[in-house]
């Protein structure tokens, strides 16, 4: 009787080797020390390739592969139960096509470099007989570390330049009220203090304070993340906190333009149901 872990559809399969292919950093430690058997399939011209014994199980995440289950299954158990389940033997390296055999060269070489090719069988999976590849679905997205410092350090200039540009509407928007020098009351808090939960503070008299955080962007959309700091720190100051939309148009000449002022942002982020929560925080106590 098929353990009740196991895959009960092709479209299982597919979706276990579309899995293992997303998730890179596990490769090495997955695979162990002598692979032999792999599904494939090509997924938008993409090769993907997954770990049969890993393959063989419905739904569950390589790391939960590595830590849980690798022991609790044995390879020939797994590799017959998905050749049963698609009806296909498992074809050696030498007779799979080239291009199989070139990506996976390509990609098993990448990170286990001494792998003898000559050990590998394949069942490749044909994706145009697959409802799971027709339907939408969360795709694990993946970014090398140099990438992502790179995309981090965007960031940082885009939101610098998001500060900046609210900075000076903010002044000139004092000059217009006809306050004299008013970037004698315009504060650039971040530089000072990166947890203040706020960027900018106006304060031209007692009435009319301003707590201002900037949201910056490349593009006029008002998504946005914000954190908790920033949550607490403008729900505090009600009425007299702000978010300020920036476009940034120019990053480097720090060019855009101030698109919407948003008042008491956190009531109307709560009250139109807008606060989206996309990070946990835990402590675990190990006294």
């Amino acid at each position: 009787m098929p353990d009740k872990r196991f895959v009960e559809s092709i479209d299982d399969i597919i979706e276990s080797t579309i899995n293992f292919t997303d998730h890179p950093e596990y490769w090495r430690e997955a695979v162990g020390s002598s692979p032999k058997y792999f599904t494939h399939i090509v997924e938008n011209g993409r090769h993907c390739f997954g770990l049969s014994k890993y393959s063989a199980f419905r739904k569950i995440e390589v790391s939960q592969y590595i830590s849980k289950l690798r022991n609790t299954s044995n390879g020939n158990i797994t590799q017959k139960h998905i050749s049963k389940l698609t009806g296909t033997s498992w074809a050696p390296y030498s007779k799979t096509s080239p291009d199989i055999r070139q990506a996976f060269t390509e990609w098993i070489h990448g990170f286990f470099p001494k792998y003898q090719l000559n050990k590998a069988s394949f069942i490749s999976l044909d994706q145009n007989k697959s409802a799971y590849t027709q339907r939408p679905r969360r795709k694990h997205s993946f970014i090398s570390p140099d990438d992502l410092q790179k995309k981090l350090r965007r960031q940082t200039e885009i939101g610098n330049a998001g500060e900046y540009i609210a900075l000076k509407y903010e002044i000139e928007r004092l000059r217009k009220t006809g306050i004299r020098n008013p970037e004698e009351y315009v504060e650039h808090v971040s530089k000072l203090n990166s947890a203040a939960g706020f960027d900018i503070w106006s304060r031209p008299s007692k009435t009319s304070v301003r707590f201002i955080e900037v949201k910056a962007s490349m593009s006029d959309s008002t998504s946005f993340f914000i954190t908790k700091n920033e949550v607490d720190t403008l729900k505090e100051h009600g009425s007299e906190a702000f978010l300020y939309f920036v476009h940034v148009k120019d990053v480097d000449n720090r060019i855009g333009e101030v698109i919407a002022e948003l008042q008491d942002p956190i009531k109307h982020l709560e009250s139109a149901g807008s606060l989206e929560p996309t990070l946990f925080h835990s402590e675990l106590n190990i006294n």
